[in-house]
C-alpha cells in the first residue's frame, strides 16, 4: 500500500482484492490440475456503453457464444451499478472507490477545480494493478484508459497506465475516436501509429494475447482488457456487419419486447416486471421515416459488440490453460 494511504481506502482495496480472488476460486474445477495450489491469473474484461441486454447471456440477439459459455460455468450478476459515465465508472472499477473519492466525478476531459471533480485520477487512490503488482503479480493492460487529465506527448504522464501499476500497456488515453485510426494510441509511454489493416478492437485482443503468450509461466498475472467498443463512432468490419443483415428489420418496438421476455425467461428479471413506455423522443417503428438508415446503425452496433467476445476463446486457445474471467 502507498505510504500514508487513509485507512478506509486500504480496507476498500483489500476488500476488492479479496472479492476478485474469491470469484477466481469460486469454481476450482476450472483450474488445471497442476495449478490448483497456485495463485490464479485474473482477467477483467470491460466493454464500453453496452446496454443491459446487449450480451447474448442477458437476452440479446447479438452473438456472444464464448461469453455465454463462461456464464454457464460461472456467475451472472444482476445488480452491477455504474455511474452512467465512462471515466467515473472506470475509476471506481480500478480503485474500489466512489468516483468522487477518486477525483473522477465527471469526465477526464472536463477538469473542474472543485474537489471530487478534478477528473484526473487521484494520487491517493490505489489501482488494482498497483495492489496486484505488490502482491507479486505481473500486470498488463490493453485498451481504453480515459482517467488521465494530460494526454499529450510531452505532458504529465504520472497518471498514465504504466505509472499507475501496469507493467505493459497498449491502447488509447482518450475516450473515443476512430477504430481505424485512433488518437492517443500508445505502447507503454510512447505514441505509436496504427499498423496496416488496423481495427482497434482486434488490436486490443491481439495484443492481449501476445502479452499473455510472452508472460513467464511461473508467475501469476492480472490483466485488464478495456475495449472501447461499443462506444461511438459506429465502426465495424463489413464482413461482421453482413452477419446481422435482416436481424433488425423488425424494428426496435418488436426487438425490445423480445429482449424483455428473454430476460424474464433467463431469470435475470422478475416475471412480474412490466415493460416501460417508449421514450417520448423515440417514435414508434411504424412511424420512423429513415428505417433503412436505422437498421444499418443497429447492424453495425451489433457487429461492434460481437467482436470483444472472441478474445475469450482466443486467450484460452492461445495459452493452453484456463483463466478466470470477470466480465464487467
Amino acid at each position: 500500500m502507498r505510504k500514508g494511504m487513509p485507512r478506509f481506502r486500504a480496507k476498500t482495496i483489500k476488500f476488492l482484492l479479496a472479492v476478485l480472488l474469491a470469484i477466481a476460486y469460486v469454481k476450482p474445477s476450472l483450474l488445471d490440475a497442476q495449478s490448483k495450489n497456485k495463485r490464479p491469473n485474473i482477467l477483467v474484461i470491460l466493454t464500453d456503453d453496452m446496454g443491459y441486454s446487449d450480451i447474448g447471456c442477458y437476452g440479446s440477439e447479438i452473438r456472444t457464444p464464448n461469453i455465454d459459455r463462461l456464464t454457464r460455468n460461472g456467475v451472472r450478476f444482476t445488480r452491477y451499478y455504474n455511474t452512467a459515465r465512462c471515466s467515473p465508472s472506470r475509476a471506481s472499477l480500478l480503485t474500489g472507490l466512489y468516483p468522487h473519492q477518486a477525483e473522477m466525478g465527471m469526465l477526464s476531459t472536463e477538469n473542474y477545480k472543485e474537489q471530487g471533480y478534478r477528473d484526473d485520477l487521484s494520487k491517493n487512490a490505489v489501482t488494482m494493478a498497483e495492489v496486484f503488482q505488490q502482491a507479486g503479480y505481473s500486470t498488463y493492460m490493453t485498451g481504453k484508459w480515459h482517467i488521465a487529465k494530460d494526454m499529450t506527448k510531452d505532458g504529465d504522464k504520472s497518471n498514465w497506465p504504466c505509472q499507475r501499476g501496469f507493467q505493459r500497456f497498449f491502447g488509447t488515453l482518450n475516450g473515443s475516436g476512430s477504430y481505424y485510426d485512433p488518437g492517443t494510441l500508445i505502447s507503454n509511454n510512447t505514441f505509436v501509429p496504427p499498423g496496416k489493416n488496423f481495427y482497434y478492437t482486434n488490436a486490443i485482443s491481439d495484443t492481449a494475447v501476445k502479452f499473455i503468450d510472452e508472460h513467464p509461466k511461473n508467475k501469476p498475472f492480472f490483466f485488464y482488457v478495456a475495449f472501447t467498443a461499443a462506444h461511438w463512432p459506429l465502426h465495424a468490419p463489413e464482413s461482421e456487419v453482413e452477419k446481422y443483415k435482416g436481424v433488425y428489420d423488425i424494428g426496435w418496438d418488436s426487438l425490445r419486447v423480445h429482449r424483455f421476455n428473454k430476460l424474464k425467461e433467463l431469470g435475470i428479471i422478475s416475471r412480474q416486471c412490466v415493460l416501460t413506455e417508449r421514450g417520448v423522443d423515440i417514435p414508434a417503428w411504424k412511424d420512423e421515416t429513415m428505417k433503412e438508415w436505422q437498421v444499418r446503425r443497429m447492424e453495425v452496433y451489433a457487429a461492434m459488440g460481437n467482436r470483444p467476445h472472441r478474445f475469450c476463446s482466443r486467450t484460452k486457445r492461445g495459452t493452453g490453460k484456463h483463466h478466470h474471467l470477470l466480465y464487467a
